[in-house]
C-alpha cells in the first residue's frame, strides 16, 4: 500500500513541475512507472513467497504436532490397556479367592446330596426263608425238586458265582430256567447276604 502511494505522489509531483524539465521529466517518468512498477512486482512475489514459506512452515509445525499427538495417545492407550488388563487380573484373583470358601461349601453340600446312602443291611437268613426254603430245604439240605444239587457245605463264593450266573443267563443245569427267574430280582447285596447264610448252614 505504500507503494502505491509514493508512486501517485510521484506521478504528482512530475506532472506539478516545470516545462524547462519537461523533457526530462516525461523520460524519468517514463522510466520511473516502470521501475516503480517492477519494484511493486517485486516486493509482491517477496511478500508471495514470504506467505508461502510461512504457510509451508505452518503445515509442517502441524504435521509434526499431529504425529507427536498421535504418538503419545498409542502410548497411553497402551498403558491403559495394559493397566485394565493388570487389574481384571488382579479382580478375577481376588474373587476366586473370596468365592473359595463358597465353593467349596456348596461342592461339599452338593456330595452330601449325591452320595448314596447306606441302606440297611439285607437279611440273608429272611431272604433264604422266602425265596430258597421251600425247594433247598430250613437248612439247604435238600435237592431242590429232586433235581438239584445239595448246596449246604458251599461256600459263599460258590453260592455268589452261581447265583450271578441264573442272574446273568450263564450258569445252570436242569433247574436253569427256574433259578433265572429266582435270580433276576436279586440285587448284588441280596446275593451276597443269601452266600454268606447258606455257607454257614
Amino acid at each position: 500500500m505504500k507503494i502505491v502511494l509514493s508512486v501517485a505522489l510521484a506521478v504528482f509531483l512530475l506532472g506539478c513541475s516545470d516545462d524547462t524539465q519537461s523533457s526530462q521529466t516525461q523520460e524519468s517518468t517514463t522510466k520511473a512507472p516502470t521501475t516503480t512498477v517492477e519494484k511493486v512486482q517485486a516486493t509482491a512475489q517477496k511478500s508471495m513467497d514470504a506467505v508461502q514459506e510461512t504457510a509451508d512452515k505452518s503445515v509442517a509445525a502441524v504435521k509434526e504436532a499431529t504425529q507427536e499427538s498421535v504418538t503419545a495417545i498409542k502410548e497411553t492407550t497402551t498403558k491403559v490397556v495394559a493397566n485394565v488388563q493388570e487389574t481384571t487380573k488382579q479382580v478375577v484373583a481376588d474373587v476366586k479367592k473370596e468365592a473359595q470358601p463358597v465353593v467349596e461349601k456348596v461342592q461339599a453340600q452338593m456330595a452330601a446330596v449325591v452320595a448314596p446312602t447306606p441302606t440297611a443291611s439285607v437279611d440273608g437268613e429272611k431272604l433264604y426263608k422266602a425265596s430258597c426254603m421251600a425247594c433247598h430245604g430250613a437248612t439247604a439240605e435238600k435237592k431242590a425238586l429232586t433235581k438239584s444239587q445239595v448246596i449246604k457245605g458251599w461256600v459263599s463264593t460258590k453260592i455268589e458265582d452261581a447265583l450271578h450266573g441264573y442272574k446273568n443267563k450263564t450258569y445252570g443245569g436242569t433247574m436253569k430256567t427256574i433259578m433265572e427267574g429266582k435270580a433276576k430280582n436279586l440285587s448284588d447285596e441280596d446275593i451276597k447276604a443269601l452266600a454268606g447264610y447258606i455257607s454257614k448252614l
